[in-house]
């Protein structure tokens, strides 16, 4: 049988990803289902919100973004998603303007902006200015493809494994240093339990 995706939640250093640890785990992983006759089609990578990782440097954001492209595919990772610009502020608005040179830089790198909250609802003015991102990445690629690896998000949480809305939850503090302990989300057809490998020593 057939696992279209398995999805991983993960804390990565924004400037020292640790890729050959993750890697390693992809593999463990990927071999256990394989020994329960299951196939894996898609690995994917899931990060928390960019701006979070990288303290709202669109430049390390960029580099990120660009380093896991390079180096996530040939890991056995496919296709990674940096999150969301959670539009709360002003500020958040203009960082909208850098995704579509991000999308236009990278192959495998999935973005999000979310304009709307429980609490405060949506935000009209955040609502236009992902319109906006919209309508430049439709002249990213022919055919207005680079917006399949773009999602504007009303009340989506952290922890949804469908491309491009996931996320990662965003903790306090140096979070690349806590233990490696990734979240996994299978897509599969069948509720048969599988085996769990243990992950690399954190």
């Amino acid at each position: 049988m057939n696992v279209r995706s398995i999805t991983f939640f993960v804390h990565l250093d924004p400037r020292q990803p640790d890729l050959d640890s993750l890697a390693e785990y992809v593999v463990a992983f990927k071999e256990a289902l394989s020994r329960a006759d299951y196939t894996v089609q898609t690995v994917r990578l899931v990060l928390p919100p960019w701006p979070d990782v990288t303290n709202e440097d669109p430049a390390l954001g960029l580099e990120l973004a660009q380093k896991l492209d390079e180096e996530a595919p040939p890991r056995g990772i496919e296709y990674t998603s940096l999150g969301p610009i959670v539009c709360r502020e002003r500020r958040h608005l203009e960082m909208l303007g850098h995704l579509p040179a991000w999308l236009a830089a990278t192959r495998t790198i999935f973005l999000s902006a979310d304009y709307s909250s429980k609490e405060l609802g949506a935000w009209p003015d955040a609502a236009l200015a992902i319109a906006d991102v919209v309508r430049a990445n439709a002249q990213v690629e022919p055919g207005g493809f680079a917006n399949l690896r773009f999602a504007a998000l009303v009340n989506v949480p952290s922890g949804v494994p469908f491309f491009p809305a996931a996320y990662a939850l965003s903790r306090s503090g140096p979070w690349w240093r806590w233990p490696w302990r990734p979240a996994r989300w299978l897509w599969k057809p069948s509720r048969r339990l599988l085996p769990w490998p243990t992950p690399p020593a954190g």
